[in-house]
């Protein structure tokens, strides 16, 4: 546990270092300057301009906005109530598992309702066990707690910026490689080293043998002690909030209905500047036709997701029109 909690620290330490360079380069782009103003701020001037930054969050949007986009029920209501597609959902109460059923059969993902981005979710969830488990999970983040139907297909997340998509990125499952004889936690173990010693660039956060990755492991009649075989690629997560760099894949092409359902998703909670997730099987046809959903709409859109990617001459350099945005440059 120690272990794991320097590694933590680190890997915060790394996150502010590549912020830092993500603004360095928006700025040396726009001909602004950067002054460290210390606890990872920093302030970027030009022209008589000035605007503040520390790492992903940023001057554009206002509080109220924010505030909406934490309470995720609420979001997909509003969702809803456009016409854009979102999760069979259920909110539960703090016992019983009253309009469960009405979700239709597991996996189920369990979330908090009302939390920040990723924390304390739960997918794969297929068993009452399972959920109360979950439940308890969720329930150290919120006391809401949020229930959806797993949607299958890929994740998404597309920046949003005053109704222009800015990025978009394709981001698989946290997958392990075996060879013949390490157990899938040595393997794991062996992961969080290799991101360490990349020092953030291959991913600023640590696999975490939770009870996601037991229920996923478990489906595919698994666990933490069993050896894979030499070559043998398996997911260890359904989230994706924890995976690589090399697991994130920069998108060119969106079709029309998905850009705009995106840009729907951000101007309805209000938010100029909004990471958008989506679950679909592509992103180049229409939601209706894959049958995909929007997830969450993010006021902290994770910028580096953009920029720690697979192919990192494909890394689209997002901080660059935010900073345009906020600089007011032309």
């Amino acid at each position: 546990m120690l272990r794991s909690l320097a590694g933590l620290e680190l890997l915060r330490t790394y996150r502010a270092h590549i912020y830092r360079g993500l603004w360095e380069d928006a700025a040396a782009e726009v001909g602004a300057d950067v002054m460290d103003g210390g606890s990872g701020v920093l302030e970027v001037s030009l022209g008589g301009r000035s605007t503040l930054v520390q790492q992903e969050v940023v001057s554009l949007d206002d509080a109220a906005a924010i505030e909406v986009s934490f309470d995720k029920p609420l979001v997909h209501r509003m969702l809803a109530a456009r016409g854009l597609p979102v999760p069979t959902h259920v909110e539960l109460g703090r016992t019983g598992t009253a309009g469960l059923p009405a979700l239709g059969p597991c996996p189920w993902v369990v979330k908090p309702a009302d939390a920040g981005v990723g924390a304390g979710v739960t997918c794969g969830v297929r068993t009452p066990a399972q959920l109360r488990r979950a439940r308890l999970v969720a329930r150290r983040f919120s006391e809401r707690v949020l229930v959806e139907l797993e949607v299958p297909g890929e994740s998404f997340r597309i920046l949003v910026l005053d109704g222009e998509v800015i990025g978009a990125v394709r981001r698989e499952a946290p997958r392990v490689t075996g060879d013949g004889r390490s157990t899938i936690a040595q393997l794991v173990a062996t992961e969080n080293d290799r991101r360490l010693a990349a020092r953030g660039q291959a991913g600023l956060w640590l696999l975490r043998i939770d009870h996601e990755m037991l229920f996923t492991l478990r489906a595919a009649g698994l666990g933490p002690r069993s050896v894979l075989p030499a070559g043998t690629t398996i997911a260890v997560k359904t989230a994706t909030n924890q995976n690589a760099a090399h697991e994130n894949h920069t998108v060119h092409e969106l079709h029309p209905d998905v850009r705009a359902a995106v840009v729907a998703s951000a101007k309805a909670v209000g938010l100029r500047l909004a990471g958008v997730d989506l679950i679909a099987r592509s992103v180049t046809e229409p939601l209706a036709t894959t049958g995909g959903v929007v997830l969450e709409v993010n006021a902290l859109p994770g910028l580096h997701h953009h920029a720690l990617v697979s192919d990192e001459n494909s890394a689209t350099r997002v901080a660059v029109p935010i900073l345009r945005k906020l600089l007011e440059c032309p």
